[in-house]
């Protein structure tokens, strides 16, 4: 049963989103869902098909709608995937709903990258109308500019 939609069922097909993530050449996946969400969206065989595949996979998981609690552990992540992207690897990021925690995070890579937290927010909405779903998700992408050194 799908949260996001009540009454509707998730019906994906791990296989088959796992066969378009690996040729589209997808190296890296970030999941930054908590690990219920995995039993609860019936995603019981994402980490076996991601090792199938030769998906690196960078867990980080969030709570649902709100900002990383282990800034160190988030911190790590961002340091990960801007490594995997400079050495010219493909990164997908997600969430349950592609939206609040992948936004944030996105956000935060483009921040790290160099762009300011405004231009970050507002490229990732452009992109994906939607993103960074509260106000505390858009105020940690620039508490994180701050604490890169950048302008508050």
């Amino acid at each position: 049963m799908s949260l996001l939609h009540p009454g509707v069922m998730h019906t994906r097909d791990m296989a088959e989103d796992f066969g378009v993530l690996a040729r589209e050449g997808v190296n890296v996946l970030a999941p930054l869902i908590e690990d219920f969400e995995f039993e609860l969206l019936d995603m019981g065989d994402y980490h076996a098909e991601a090792g199938r595949r030769g998906i690196v996979l960078a867990p980080c998981p969030i709570p649902d709608r709100e900002v990383p609690r282990d800034l160190a552990a988030f911190g790590a992540l961002l340091d990960e995937l801007m490594d995997a992207l400079l050495d010219g690897r493909r990164v997908v990021v997600h969430c349950r709903g592609g939206l609040g925690r992948a936004g944030l995070t996105a956000a935060c890579l483009l921040v790290q990258g160099g762009l300011g937290a405004t231009e970050a927010v507002a490229l990732v909405r452009r992109t994906r109308p939607g993103t960074i779903e509260t106000a505390e998700q858009e105020e940690f992408v620039h508490t994180f500019e701050t604490r890169q050194g950048g302008t508050p």
